[in-house]
């Protein structure tokens, strides 16, 4: 009586949908993964991660752990991180534990924090969504990193 019958896919106007925010991806405590993941938005981790992180935000929380290399706009560590920051803003929580190496426009760390490592400021914006392809870390020392931004390729 009131239903209106669609027949296929042609007929919704995927152009008038408004667009939504994403929902953040969120790895919880049970959670193991050995390989590389990648987003436009938010993942919150809990869990154990091996692997790489490329994301918009990335959030570790306390009971959270990565080993690995991640780049982000923005990282928040709460839990054990191993391995390469490259982001716009860190966050250090003051339960974080990191062994490794932070490139960075801005740094915050609170008291209690444990940081093992090498920390680098940059003058250099860090463009939103920057793809791993666009820049290279070099090893100058066992004291310093070098962040280059490449030109494009494509010009």
């Amino acid at each position: 009586m009131f239903s209106k019958k669609i027949t296929g896919p042609s007929s919704v106007n995927t152009k008038a949908l408004p667009a939504r925010k994403s929902v953040p991806s969120i790895f919880s405590g049970d959670v193991v993964i050995s390989g590389d993941i990648y987003s436009d938005g938010e993942i919150n981790i809990d869990g154990k991660i091996e692997g790489n992180i490329k994301s918009r935000r990335v959030i570790l929380g306390p009971s959270g752990s990565v080993k690995g290399n991640v780049t982000a706009d923005f990282v928040s560590v709460s839990g054990r991180f191993e391995g390469k920051i490259i982001a716009s803003k860190v966050f250090l929580a003051s339960t974080a534990r990191v062994i490794g190496e932070i490139t960075h426009e801005s740094l915050e760390i609170e008291m209690g924090a444990y940081l093992e490592g090498v920390c680098h400021r940059t003058t250099e914006p860090m463009p939103a969504g920057q793809d791993e392809s666009e820049y290279m870390i070099t090893d100058l020392t066992d004291r310093e990193v070098v962040v280059e931004f490449a030109e494009n390729q494509n010009k």
